[in-house]
């Protein structure tokens, strides 16, 4: 969108026994939370925003909205590959009060076949 900034670009390893693409997407928005919690810790002020993220691994997205959905998360869930991280992204999104955030599927590698400029 031409009328917002680009205000941090970072990147690094992603932790892991078998690093995965879900792995380093979750990873991805797991550092968008955390930045905002800093953020927000070390100002004193409260971010108050919408946050959209858009995100090539759809598992990644459900995953995402149905650790926002649970309340408690169950012992057998634990068992789920990623699980440390999803469950981090849930716990630190909880703590940004008011953030409202949302992840969103986009479909990867139009680029292959369209112009960038053309991209929506």
């Amino acid at each position: 969108v031409a009328n917002q900034r680009k205000i941090a670009m970072w990147n690094g390893p992603v932790p892991g026994g078998t690093p995965t693409s879900f792995r380093a997407e979750a990873y991805g928005v797991l550092a968008v939370g955390r930045l905002l919690l800093r953020l927000q810790q070390f100002s004193g002020i409260l971010i108050s925003q919408r946050v959209i993220h858009w995100i090539d691994n759809q598992a990644v997205v459900s995953r995402i909205q149905d650790a926002f959905q649970t309340k408690y998360a169950s012992p057998k869930a634990t068992l789920h590959p990623d699980w440390d991280v999803v469950n981090e992204i849930a716990h630190t999104f909880a703590q940004l009060h008011g953030v409202t955030y949302k992840a969103r599927w986009i479909k990867s590698h139009q680029d292959t076949q369209t112009a960038y400029d053309q991209l929506s």
